[in-house]
Order: C-alpha cells, then structure tokens, then sequence
C-alpha cells in the first residue's frame, strides 16, 4: 500500500502488508464508527475460494484477520462488499459489539455470477500479536543417541512410479504399525505429483500407494496425525505452485481414506490442547512476503479459526531492499507445548536469517509473540521436532546446507540445544524434509527426503549419554 497526505498529488513510499494481509481484494473498504476500517478480502487458490474480512485500527499500520466466509460449496465466494446495516452499531472497546450485523455482497462465486447476501457477525476481536518473547538457543555436545536402531529405505531405488519423492510425514497408527506419505512424479512441482501413503506392519514396508491425485495439478507437503479416537488426517496440498495451492484433507476411520477440502495448511504434525483444541502450524510463501499461522479446529477439521501471523519485528533493511530469494521470513512453524503450560512455535527462516525462529504464546495459540532467533543454524529448510515423554525437546534440522542433516536435544524447552547425532554428511547428496515422532514404545521415529529419489527411515534410542 501507499499513502498521500495531499489530496493524491505526492505518495510515499511503498509499504509491505504483513504476511497473509492482502488488503481490500477489490472493492473499497468501510470505516466502521468505532474507527476500525473494514476490508473485504480473498483468497483464490486452486479449486478452493473463500472471503476473509481484515480490520485495522490505525490506518493499516497492523492488522486483524477474520474468516472464512463460504456457501454451503465450502470455499466458493470471493472479493466481498461490506456495507453496515441500519441496526448495527459498534461498541469502541472491541472489533463490533454483539448486537452489531455486518453484511457482506459477493460479486463473484465460483459458479454464478452474482450470489445474493450472506450476514457475518463480528463478536470480540481476536487477539494477534503479543510483546515480543521465546528464548534463545545454545548448541553444544552433550546428549547423545547411541547408534540407529534402525537405518533403512521405505523403497528400493527404481522399484515405484515415480523419479522423485519429497516431504515425508509419519504417524504410528499402532504397535509396530506405521504409516508414512509423502509427495512424488517426475519432480517436484510437476503436473505428475501424486500423494503416495506406505505402510510399516508385519515387520516391513509395504509398495507405495496413491493416496490422491488431481489430473495436471501437483501436489504437496503431505502430514499425517491420528487422533485420540483412531481417527487419521491426511493433510496435504494441491496446486499448480506453492503461492496458489489449497489445503486438503482426508480422514480415515477404518484404514480408507476419504477426501475432503479444507483451510488448512499444515507443515508439521498437529498439537493436540488439552481443551481438544488442534493446533496447526501453518504458513504463507507469497511474493516477498513469508509468515508463520496458527490454525485452530475444535471439531477435528470440520471448521477453522486462524491466527497470526507470526513474523521477524524490526528487519533492519527496508522492505525494497530485498531481493526475491531474500525474503526475511519465517515458514513452518512445529508446535509444542512446554513445561510450564505456554506454547512455542519452532519455524523455518530464509537464508537471509540463517536460524531456526521461535514464537511462544501465552494464551493458548489465540495470539504469539514476534518470531526471534534462536542459536541453531537453518540453510532455508525444513525442521521438525517432538516434545519427548521425559519432558526434552527433539529437533531435527540441517545446518549449512542440505548436505547436512542433525538431531538436537533440548532439556528446556527450546531455551539451550544439544547436539544429539549426525543424521547424513555427504557433499553433493540432499537429506532434508525431515518428519519425527516418538512411538508408543518410547522410540523415536524419523523419515526424511534421501537426494530427492528414495524416503529414509531411521530408528534411534533417545537414552541420556
């Protein structure tokens, strides 16, 4: 956005939105009395549309995000026009008092062209972002795994479909009984990426399967979590790139899986609350412009709240100065919860960070303080983590560069790291995407990318050395 201060004759200079912020999609915004200026926003990502309402209180400087607003097509509506009833009035104290009716016209559906009125009710804002917070990091020798239970492919080389495989993602689904998913085609980002799902039971891996495909459209970044009810998720993406894809889903109850269409972005396991909340952690890569979600589901993805995002405060270049792969942001976040009841998001950063980030929240995921630096190294590439039943914290991340892949320890929640184990050192070669759980029976389960053409699996003791 830019603003003028005369009448339009001068502007100044350029200002990034925050990641995930668009601003009015289309139609102009409405200043509510409470001094709030309302804009209807969108998102069209593939096969999934949907209307989002953002607020700001001063003048665009930050902002609240709402939504999303659909038909009975879940996500099929967008660049919506506000306008305020004659019996709404807005309280000063909060977004819209209760007794406020805030109506949105779409213009646009997915199959019509003009599709009469909905009613969105704007009750207490959400809280967003909180006083900056997390800890720092101390990477040093200490903890150590002993040698790999276990080390072995999920897939011999040349025995599937596909040439290249990425993004792996496990989940025990019972003693001894694994399943892992992943993406892959002929290369990532290809019309051919297909969802592929294996299974680890009677003590070996079964051939890959697809989960889904979608005709000429990838897929991506698959993860899988089971519920306390035996019930498995299967997210992932779909879209032609990873600025217009959209979250899906599928659910299996008896080991079938059945495909539904969702908000949800999710890039590392889920964190289960203790209130049956499941947090997601979720984020958005658009055009100079990375940020960390959170997304909130009380009825095991059948409805969503979001919040955020979650960024780096006080970059210390001007936006401009970046360069396309330079983006200053953070992505990905791997949510847990730590020993005194917060939660902390750990996050990807870009290779203008260098870092693995950190946010933490007070409040129970609903806001999140700025993202800060923590001491591990991150080359711009995945990390994921699981909070152990000791009460440590495992990472496991590369360092340099995707040449190199290690597992840390944490004794306190993320504040100091421990170099536990080197995963793969090998110059030319790629280990990255890695996915990590602990097991019923107290192993530690890892699965990542092996040069883009076979999944790992390795098995390690997490014992104090």
């Amino acid at each position: 956005m830019k603003r003028s201060y005369d009448k339009g004759i001068t502007w100044t200079a350029r200002e990034q939105l925050p990641p995930g912020i668009l601003g009015p999609i289309k139609n102009k915004p409405i200043l509510l009395e409470n001094g709030n200026l309302l804009c209807g926003s969108s998102v069209e990502s593939w096969n999934s549309w949907g209307a989002w309402v953002e607020m700001t209180a001063d003048g665009g400087r930050t902002w609240r995000k709402y939504g999303p607003i659909y038909e009975d097509e879940p996500l099929s509506v967008i660049q919506p026009v506000p306008y305020e009833t004659t019996n709404g009035t807005c309280d000063s104290n909060s977004a819209c008092g209760s007794s406020t009716q805030l109506t949105l016209g779409y213009i646009h559906t997915k199959f019509l062209a003009k599709k009469g009125f909905q009613q969105l009710e704007l009750n207490s804002a959400h809280p967003m972002i909180c006083k900056a917070g997390g800890g720092s990091a101390n990477t040093t020798n200490g903890t150590q795994f002993q040698v790999p239970l276990v080390k072995e492919f999920t897939f011999s080389v040349n025995s599937t479909a596909f040439n290249s495989c990425h993004a792996s993602t496990i989940v025990e689904v019972d003693k001894d009984h694994f399943l892992v998913a992943y993406f892959g085609g002929s290369n990532e980002g290809a019309p051919d990426v297909k969802i592929w799902l294996q299974t680890y039971k009677d003590g070996y891996w079964h051939a890959p399967v697809i989960a889904d495909n979608e005709t000429n459209v990838p897929m991506w970044n698959p993860v899988l979590f089971k519920l306390p009810s035996k019930e498995v998720l299967l997210f992932y993406k779909v879209g032609e790139d990873f600025q217009r894809w959209s979250g899906c889903m599928k659910r299996s109850y008896d080991k079938v899986l059945a495909k539904v269409r969702l908000l949800s972005f999710a890039f590392s396991q889920p964190l289960l609350l203790e209130n049956g909340n499941l947090l997601c952690g979720s984020s958005i890569e658009s055009w100079n412009s990375w940020g960390a979600w959170v997304e909130m589901t009380a009825d095991s993805g059948r409805t969503w709240r979001k919040y955020g995002p979650i960024y780096i405060k006080n970059d210390t270049r001007g936006p401009f100065e970046k360069t396309r792969n330079d983006t200053r942001g953070v992505i990905q976040p791997v949510p847990y919860k730590t020993a005194n009841g917060t939660l902390r998001l750990l996050m990807r950063s870009d290779t203008g960070i260098g870092r693995v980030c950190m946010s933490e929240s007070l409040d129970g995921g609903y806001s999140w303080s700025y993202a800060k630096l923590t001491e591990l190294p991150n080359p711009n590439s995945g990390i994921d983590g699981v909070k152990l039943v000791d009460g440590r914290l495992l990472l496991a991340y590369n360092t340099i560069s995707r040449e190199i892949l290690k597992v840390a320890i944490s004794p306190d929640d993320g504040d100091t790291w421990q170099e536990a184990w080197t995963l793969e050192n090998t110059t030319g070669m790629e280990f990255s995407y890695p996915a990590v759980i602990q097991a019923s029976d107290g192993l530690v389960h890892l699965t990542y990318t092996y040069n883009r053409t076979q999944i790992q699996h390795v098995v390690l003791q997490p014992n104090l050395h």
